[in-house]
């Protein structure tokens, strides 16, 4: 005969249970703030060892970090200014000619399924005609809505004028201290954890600006190489593409396989 077993679950259990529950729920509403704090220390981690480096050279830790934060500026603005005005062209070009590439395309998928339609009429259920009808539809009700989807995406994901300008006030307050992560962490930590999270903290500090460094370094030597492939292949559209998968690389594993979708469509 099996023995009863009594499961007990104190009162303080259910209340630990509703505080976790309370905590999501609050992470959940700030999502955008924890984003920005998280992209914050990420970025003044990156940096830390260039700032290390300059201070090594008898620079003032404020006037290394701003420094750093100048030419970083300078070198965003410089590729600004060389790839978007050819980018611009390129997509002006592009969604001049898409409509012309997609009727030719449609009208080459009509002809090859009615040759395999005339030459095997058993094993092809809807006629050559029926098929690029309806493709053609599905491209026309659907081309929209995949790109605003996308649009959306897209600025949801990189946020507004006041989250850049928030996540660079926040990486460059943790930066300018010498230990300015490390005290942040201090406050939202529990006074038991501080010492575990501290230590934990300044093992995993050079890690992951090695991560963010080695993304950004793939993404641009990935877009180079992207392009001048492109560019040897004679392929239409090679900086749009060459830029796409310069950005879809700094997605771990999956940022290849997105960025080859555009380039085969």
């Amino acid at each position: 005969m099996p023995t009863r077993q009594i499961i007990e679950i104190s009162t303080g259990t259910i209340l630990k249970i509703i505080l976790f529950a309370l905590g999501l729920f609050t992470l959940y509403m700030v999502r955008d703030i924890v984003l920005i704090l998280l992209l914050s220390i990420v970025i003044a981690s990156a940096i830390n060892p260039a700032v290390r480096r300059l201070q090594g050279y008898r620079f003032p830790r404020p006037l290394a970090v701003l420094t750093l934060y100048v030419l970083t500026a300078a070198v965003f603005a410089l590729v600004f200014y060389l790839l978007v005005p050819p980018l611009v062209s390129e997509l002006r070009n592009f969604a001049t000619t898409f409509p012309a590439l997609l009727e030719n395309t449609l009208l080459q998928l009509q002809e090859r399924l009615s040759l395999f339609y005339s030459y095997a009429p058993e094993y092809v259920s809807v006629p050559a005609e029926s098929l690029t009808d309806q493709l053609n539809e599905f491209i026309n009700n659907n081309f929209f809505v995949f790109f605003s989807a996308g649009s959306s995406v897209g600025s949801s994901l990189f946020g507004g004028v006041f989250s850049f300008v928030l996540t660079v006030v926040l990486s460059f307050y943790f930066a300018v201290q010498e230990n300015g992560i490390s005290n942040f962490l201090k406050v939202i930590t529990p006074r038991e954890h501080e010492q575990y999270v501290e230590d934990l903290w300044t093992r995993s500090q050079q890690k992951i600006g090695k991560w963010l460094q080695g993304q950004l370094l793939l993404g641009v030597l990935v877009g180079v190489l992207v392009y001048m492939g492109l560019l040897l292949l004679g392929v239409r559209y090679a900086l749009i593409l060459a830029v796409l998968a310069a950005m879809f690389e700094l997605i771990p594993l999956f940022g290849p396989i997105l960025a080859a979708i555009p380039a085969v469509l």
